[in-house]
């Protein structure tokens, strides 16, 4: 069975764990890039770039299970409980952060300043 076909937990879990962000590890072209051996998964995005906040992106070329509604409800970067959210000028999809990574987002403001960070109690107010 191909793995883009059934992406198992504990490979996310490794994936997550050798410092791959969290939506890639959930993301059908990242684990048919690496199934195939490819060098990114830019080959099934037609060319085009993904990324997170650091790259002033929130995984615009995404392809999996998550849904636009819960990407505050996880890190985008390890998965877990949240407690703020980064906010991407040119997107309306805002991301989680964890308390372990939030201090990452304020120390690396991507060029151009297009992320800020917001509590994530703040997150469905500034979403509506």
């Amino acid at each position: 069975m191909s793995i883009v076909a059934n992406i198992e937990t504990d490979d996310i879990v490794k994936a997550v764990r050798s410092g791959v962000a969290f939506p890639c590890a959930m993301c059908l072209n990242w684990w048919r890039a690496k199934e195939e051996k490819k060098e990114s998964c830019m080959v099934f995005t037609g060319g085009k770039p993904c990324g997170g906040p650091m790259a002033g992106m929130a995984f615009p070329m995404y392809k999996g299970p998550l849904v636009d509604s819960n990407w505050t409800d996880f890190c985008f970067v390890c998965g877990e409980e949240v407690v703020a959210a980064v906010e991407v000028k040119g997107s309306d999809r805002m991301l989680g952060v964890c308390k372990k990574h939030v201090g990452l987002l304020e120390k690396l403001k991507p060029s151009g300043g297009s992320a800020r960070t917001v509590k994530h109690e703040q997150v469905h107010r500034i979403k509506n």
